[in-house]
């Protein structure tokens, strides 16, 4: 027994000695466990996309899973999250987009207003015509029924719109990509049906307009027999004047048009000319833009919802105006500027820069990843997620503003099984042309945090592609780390 005992003794005595390290290089961890069914998963799926991946412990900061995590890749609509990062933690949670009319002239008894009337735009991606409606009737409560001096919009520091950099104009007439301007009314879009017509050689037959009463529409488009090919082509002019052309087979379904309005600013002309006809206020002047001068005096205001509410409203419904206009106007604030595209650009590498996020790779052109020329790494965003998950004063907005699986926003209908509220599971989604990517959090079966970036470019099938992207998410929520 002498024996036995002292190799009993010699084996205590070595794990004793032996590390913690050690240990761990003997036995297999939760992170190998990880790394090998992430593996056999990436495995499964056929194709030859560039996949990036990177997966975070937020409970230690540990990077506990990557793939090409350094490399940049197209993020679509992902970047919203870093847009939404740098407007919260800039204009901070409780900031407002205001719209005022304001005057540096008096009112007399008679009800004219000797001066000039400022209709000041601040760039609110919230403001509908109900809103404008509201607003210019303090003109009436004040009984105003001429204006005798200049009726000037305000739209700086918002210069005349053009779209981003690497946008495709075939896009350009949807609303997806509807402009960001200091003018955004009912999100500068308007929808209209067209189906067929019970004749064969009559036109298509318009419908269900929204919101088109300052809108032309020229309907150029045949109806031909069923089942014969056709294409339709909407072209439009800075003057709102939009022509539909081409054809619609007999047997076809209503088509469905959800379109950009071209130029905001003659949308808002002609919406206040309609104001003041319809109220009998006469204006001895045409419409103008032009700067504030200082010291007017404030007839009436208004004040979008905060800031949190507008960024929540744009990451769970993905939206890309509200994406743009937020870009812009960190970029005017940040550089006491403009609201352009460039400033927007190299404000969010130096608010990243000083929160201490990698930017060396760093390229977004726009706050809604529509440009071709968006760039960056699964590392980069994140970075962007421990942020916030760490920050205290806007990561809980951020948090809440993400679409979580199986209750709203792009992922309403993404479920990962029976524990798909223990694993919590909440993120921004990314799909464009030959892109399939997300950001998120999540929860693994032991309610350990994690933060997770999945980005992959150079395959079509989304389908396909959010498969893989269940699969891994899976992996990690099943994982023990």
């Amino acid at each position: 027994m002498k024996p036995f005992k002292l190799l009993i003794s010699i084996f205590l005595l070595f794990l004793i000695t032996v590390s913690h390290a050690d240990i761990q290089m003997i036995l297999p961890s939760s992170e190998d466990e990880l790394s090998k069914n992430m593996t056999e998963t990436l495995q499964k799926f056929q194709g030859n996309p560039s996949i990036g991946i990177a997966v975070e412990n937020l409970s230690t900061g540990q990077i506990i899973y990557e793939e090409n995590a350094s490399r940049t890749f197209t993020p679509a609509s992902t970047t919203k999250t870093l847009i939404a990062t740098a407007a919260l933690h800039l204009l901070g949670p409780d900031y407002r987009f205001i719209t005022r009319l304001t005057t540096n002239g008096t009112i007399t008894s008679a009800g004219i207003l000797k001066g000039n009337l400022y209709v000041q735009l601040s760039g609110d991606p919230s403001l509908t015509f109900s809103d404008l409606n509201t607003l210019f009737s303090a003109l009436l409560t004040k009984n105003i029924k001429s204006i005798e001096g200049k009726v000037i919009i305000v739209a700086t520091p918002f210069p005349v719109y053009h779209h981003a950099q690497g946008y495709f104009t075939d896009d350009l007439n949807i609303c997806y990509a509807a402009p960001s301007d200091a003018i955004n009314i009912n999100k500068n879009c308007f929808e209209f049906n067209l189906k067929p017509n019970s004749k064969i050689g009559e036109p298509g037959i318009i419908e269900n307009k929204s919101l088109m009463d300052f809108i032309v529409l020229n309907n150029e488009t045949i109806t031909v027999s069923k089942n014969q090919p056709c294409d339709l082509e909407l072209t439009s002019t800075q003057e709102n004047h939009y022509t539909l052309s081409g054809c619609i087979a007999s047997n076809e379904r209503p088509t469905n048009f959800d379109v950009s309005v071209n130029n905001p600013r003659y949308e808002l002309e002609q919406w206040m000319l309609a104001f003041f006809a319809k109220n009998k206020i006469i204006v001895k002047s045409k419409i103008s833009f032009g700067k504030l001068p200082e010291n007017t005096l404030t007839l009436a205001g208004h004040r979008s919802e905060p800031l949190h509410e507008l960024v929540s409203y744009m990451l769970k419904r993905s939206n890309n105006l509200y994406a743009n206009l937020l870009f812009k106007v960190v970029g005017a604030t940040y550089f006491h500027g403009e609201a352009t595209w460039k400033n927007g650009s190299r404000a969010l590498v130096e608010i990243f820069k000083s929160l201490n996020i990698d930017t060396e790779y760093l390229s977004v052109y726009d706050g809604a990843g529509l440009s071709m020329y968006d760039r960056f790494s699964p590392e980069t965003l994140i970075d962007i997620l421990d942020y916030n998950y760490q920050n205290q004063n806007i990561g809980e907005y951020f948090y809440d503003g993400l679409s979580i699986a199986g209750k709203d926003g792009t992922f309403r209908r993404f479920s990962l099984g029976e524990h798909n509220n223990i694993y919590d599971f909440r993120a921004k989604s990314g799909s464009m042309t030959y892109v399939t990517t997300l950001g998120g959090y999540i929860k693994n079966i032991k309610g350990t945090p994690i933060a997770v970036v999945i980005m992959i470019n150079g395959e079509s099938d989304h389908d396909k592609y959010f498969e893989l992207c269940h699969a891994i998410l899976l992996n990690i929520a099943k994982s023990t780390v």
